[in-house]
Order: structure tokens, then C-alpha cells, then sequence
């Protein structure tokens, strides 16, 4: 159930594929599938050009992009709890470590850590074949 009471109101068949027609046309076609912050009056007009269409609120709209992603279709499972293994967090604070490590150049133009580049992973497969 969402925590959103405009949502609570099943959306039919037509009004999604509407909603996903309109969303395309207005803003997929036009600036790609990443529209960010830089766009919100983008976004705005489209939602504003959805609701006009299915006659409701532009909160009902937004309440369902939020929730189902421009495809107004179905809601997006959330993502739950994740818990990192010891392993990858050893490895993550390696990685730290040998990043500190580097020197301003390597820094800049974002070379790997010593013993982290994809030629240092040869040399070291090929020391231990």
C-alpha cells in the first residue's frame, strides 16, 4: 500500500498506457530517459498534460511516477536491506588504503592504486601460474 492517499485509487489499463504515451511523447522522445533536476518544469508540463488528460490531480500523477518510474505500469519494488561481506568490506578498505597512496598525477587522471591496475593483475596471475 502506498503512503501516498491520492494512490490509493487503482489506476485502469487505459489511463496507465495513456499516462506512458503522453510521458514518451512529451519527454522520453524529446530528452532521453534521464531527466533530471535540470528539467523539472519538463517534468512538470508533463505531468501537468497527463492529469489534464485523465482528469485528475497532478498529484495523483506524480504520486504514480514516483512509484511505478515513467512507465506508470506497475510499482517498483523496493530495494530492502543489504548487508556487504566481511570479505568486501576488507577489500573496499584495501582499496581505500592503496588509494591514499597515490600521488597527485595518478590522482588527477584517475589511474588505479598500485596493485590494482588490470597489468598489475597479470603480472601477479602470471607469478603465481
Amino acid at each position: 500500500m502506498s503512503k501516498r492517499p491520492w494512490n490509493n485509487v487503482a489506476w485502469q489499463e487505459w489511463e496507465i498506457g495513456l499516462a506512458a504515451e503522453i510521458w514518451q511523447r512529451e519527454v522520453t522522445d524529446i530528452y532521453g530517459d534521464d531527466v533530471g533536476h535540470q528539467r523539472l518544469g519538463i517534468v512538470a508540463r508533463a505531468e501537468t498534460l497527463i492529469a489534464k488528460a485523465l482528469n485528475c490531480s497532478v498529484s495523483r500523477v506524480q504520486g504514480r511516477r514516483v512509484d511505478c518510474g515513467p512507465s506508470f505500469d506497475k510499482p517498483r519494488q523496493s530495494q530492502g536491506s543489504f548487508r556487504a561481506s566481511s570479505a568486501a568490506i576488507i577489500e573496499r578498505d584495501r582499496r581505500r588504503d592503496a588509494a591514499d597512496r597515490r600521488d597527485l598525477t595518478a590522482t588527477f587522471f584517475g589511474d588505479p592504486p598500485s596493485g590494482y591496475s588490470a597489468l598489475d593483475r597479470k603480472i601477479g596471475a602470471a607469478h603465481d601460474a
